[in-house]
């Protein structure tokens, strides 16, 4: 069941075992959903398997971006929100930073007890290190969208759609494309 969290234990298993046991490189399968709909089950299920196969560190995940029902469909819109779930998970991977400028001591020493630290030049130099949403959205204008719980996939349509668009008619050169038309039709005689 792709859904299931015995699923994920499973691969945490596994990527435990290559990892301590065997020495070798893991792979895993993450968002993975058993719904056919961009919905809550969808996130929820996709969410908890890529957060597990990413925080523990599987070396190679396989590409199931963008599935939903039991990887029997693809949405364009949900390979574009499971970026972002990768992007969320990738950022709080590599934890918190502890170093000595990240702990801004001396500012701290500077504003003393009950200081306002959200205007230091600290603070605002490494908020812009923080992870900020491109598709979701923390600040949700409740006027401009009223009872409308899709505008996250609307969001997600005009990416897809938007990256269509501006994609070149081929990713390989000249020569190369030419070599590969030529391959395929002299065998597909």
């Amino acid at each position: 069941c792709c859904g299931s969290p015995g699923r994920v234990m499973l691969q945490i298993g596994s990527i435990e075992m290559g990892k301590k046991f065997y020495k070798l490189p893991t792979r895993t399968e993450p968002y993975t959903t058993e719904s056919s709909l961009n919905d809550f089950q969808c996130g929820m299920e996709s969410y908890e398997g890529t957060m597990c196969n990413i925080l523990a560190r599987a070396d190679y995940q396989l590409g199931e971006i963008g599935t939903l029902d039991s990887l029997m469909t693809t949405s364009y819109e949900k390979t574009i929100l499971d970026e972002e779930i990768t992007s969320r998970l990738l950022y709080i991977r590599n934890g918190i930073d502890v170093s000595e400028e990240a702990a801004a001591l001396e500012t701290i020493l500077e504003m003393g007890s009950g200081g306002n630290f959200l205007m230091a030049d600290d603070t605002i130099d490494m908020m812009y290190d923080a992870w900020y949403p491109k598709y979701t959205d923390w600040n949700r204008d409740v006027e401009a969208v009223g009872d409308d719980y899709t505008y996250v996939l609307k969001k997600a349509n005009e990416e897809w759609k938007r990256r269509l668009a501006e994609a070149p008619d081929s990713l390989l050169d000249a020569s190369t494309e030419e070599a590969l038309n030529d391959y395929i039709k002299e065998h597909s005689k």
